[in-house]
């Protein structure tokens, strides 16, 4: 069984003193070192301006949101966002080698996080996958890949 629960309170009292708080991406280009997949913004003058540049921003941002989001939070008009990468063992990446490991690192993840391709695949072989009869969204007319995640021609 997994940690995975409501990181709501964590992050309310990681959020002391800041304003935005992302999980990590392991990248040194534009698309690090925040991940846009898991944001917590901390409601207040400074973030409702900075929402509002992205939202402005958003038509023009080509294929990538995460460069945008490292963009302005990088950006000197917005050096008084207070920023934090969130604790990679809380707030783990399902990676392929993650998930060989994921039997050790399970029990300390609060939030996970499916990155780059076959994210439904990873979900599913961690026991993530939580969109079935029991979800009261759930059609099955929804489900990728008719549900066989492990299939070779399942990309997702």
């Amino acid at each position: 069984k997994s940690a995975c629960r409501d990181p709501r309170d964590w992050l309310r009292d990681a959020a002391i003193q800041r304003d935005c708080l992302a999980m990590f991406a392991p990248r040194w280009d534009a698309l690090g070192v925040a991940n846009s997949g898991f944001v917590w913004m901390v409601a207040n003058k400074r973030t409702k301006i900075f929402m509002q540049t992205l939202e402005n921003l958003l038509p023009v941002k080509g294929i990538s949101d995460q460069q945008l989001w490292n963009a302005l939070l990088r950006h000197h008009k917005f050096r008084q966002i207070g920023f934090r990468v969130l604790p990679l063992s809380q707030f783990q990446l399902l990676y392929d080698h993650t998930l060989r490991k994921w039997s050790q690192i399970k029990d300390k993840a609060i939030v996970v996080h499916g990155v780059s391709h076959r994210k439904t695949y990873r979900l599913a072989k961690a026991n993530l996958w939580f969109f079935d009869e029991k979800c009261t969204a759930y059609s099955k007319e929804l489900v990728p890949c008719n549900g066989d995640f492990m299939a070779p021609s399942c990309k997702i």
